[in-house]
């Protein structure tokens, strides 16, 4: 009855326009494509909704090419803005959407970072009656209501998803929702500082990749840095793989096989779009649940990805066709040629003989440049190990003195020739 009433009394108010698709966004905003301060470092973070990079200046003159690059786009700063030379942050705002700039020092250098809030204004979203405005921010706004918190939640719940609103996970007092790319952050609990009312806070942010998720899922969470969703459901595999294929279809995206590709323990369903944009499903049981990750790249992510496969098979290809490298060894006088592998080989020699081949092989491969890296002789055994650029040569003995001696030569990073001599 409670519910009830607090969502018949819900005032009669007119609803914002609906929250922006990420394309929409972008058109206002693209994040990835800002300018950036001279000498910048590459960005930690670069999608259409977050920047963050640093580079060598003040706070203050960072703060200041981020606000003149903005007014220039015709963003204008909002009251509150705040700037010293420890801290320096401030919100602007361009056709409903709204974007916040933060500046730190880190060393020598100043820690920039840009986030997008979307296009939601929070001061007409749908709220129970009888609420109290305490605080109205620029990218925030926190209400208080003499309702209970656990009355509070369900009635917000059923608000905003009549309002096109759907759950997009929990954390602790935090309830968030989607619609489109705009998420939104609902945090519901009692504030003893305000004689125990229950207090409202409204957060949005614009996600950089809209990537839905079905209502039933446990633990799920938003990157936008890696722009990836996660979430543990009670669908099954061929549920949730039916529940992308239809959602996704919607927006213009197609599965490219039929059925999920086996990798390891986990199996993939990959959708691609006319934008040539890809979403990758990755899902797998745990603990009788269907685990998920849903990642989405850009065309332009893609496309370097598969630029990278294709060089990485060229490259592999030219070295399977080079020449490698040979290592020459002259045979001692008196010993025949024997087979041997490509990088190996084993010689047998009269009694007391190896040290001494050993000796003049190693005063050779000094003069053409090779080092010695390891070095254990005795008359009786011994092994050195050489090398030079990418090439290493191992040579072993054995020649106690009562049987013939013996030679092990191994090469690495290239072939062995054994000359005869002379």
């Amino acid at each position: 009855a409670c519910l009830l009433g607090l969502v018949l009394l819900l005032p009669q108010i007119s609803f914002a326009a609906g929250a922006a698709t990420v394309a929409e966004a972008a058109k206002t905003l693209n994040l990835v494509k800002f300018p950036l301060l001279p000498m910048a470092s590459k960005p930690q973070t670069a999608t259409v909704a977050n920047l963050s990079y640093s580079a060598p200046a003040k706070v203050d003159a960072a703060y200041k090419f981020q606000k003149s690059t903005l007014e220039k786009q015709g963003w204008k700063e909002l009251p509150g803005g705040y700037v010293t030379d420890q801290y320096a942050s401030g919100t602007f705002t361009k056709s409903g959407y709204k974007v916040s700039v933060s500046v730190i020092p880190d060393g020598e250098t100043a820690g920039v970072t840009l986030t997008s809030h979307g296009n939601v204004d929070l001061a007409k979203l749908p709220l129970p009656a009888g609420i109290k405005p305490l605080y109205e921010g620029p990218v925030s706004r926190m209400v208080a209501t003499e309702a209970a918190p656990a009355e509070t939640k369900a009635a917000i719940r059923e608000l905003l998803k009549k309002a096109g609103w759907t759950g997009y996970g929990v954390a602790g007092d935090t309830e968030f929702y989607k619609q489109n790319a705009v998420r939104l952050g609902v945090t519901v609990q009692s504030a003893p500082a305000q004689g125990n009312k229950t207090v409202i806070d409204l957060q949005a942010s614009l996600m950089s990749a809209d990537l839905p998720a079905p209502e039933s899922t446990e633990g799920l969470q938003y990157a936008d840095t890696t722009m990836t969703v996660s979430f543990d459901t009670s669908l099954s595999i061929p549920e949730l793989c039916d529940y992308y294929r239809k959602t996704l279809a919607a927006t213009g995206w197609k599965a490219t096989t039929e059925q999920p590709i086996k990798l390891d323990f986990r199996e993939a369903l990959i959708f691609r779009n006319p934008a040539q944009e890809l979403a990758e499903l990755q899902v797998h049981t745990f603990e009788g649940k269907t685990r998920a990750l849903l990642k989405f790249q850009t065309a332009e992510m893609v496309a370097a990805e598969e630029a990278a496969a294709k060089a990485m098979i060229v490259a592999k290809n030219a070295a399977k066709g080079a020449a490698k490298p040979v290592v020459k060894l002259t045979l001692p006088a008196g010993i025949a040629k024997p087979e041997h592998e490509a990088a190996s080989a084993e010689l047998s020699l009269k009694t007391g003989q190896a040290k001494s081949v050993i000796d003049a092989w190693k005063k050779a491969l000094e003069k053409e440049g090779w080092k010695v890296d390891v070095a254990a002789v005795d008359p009786a055994a011994g092994a050195l190990t050489f090398t030079r650029e990418k090439l290493s040569l191992t040579l072993t003995y054995v020649d106690p003195g009562f049987i013939p001696a013996e030679i092990s030569i191994s090469v690495s990073g290239g072939e062995l020739q054994l000359v005869p001599a002379k």
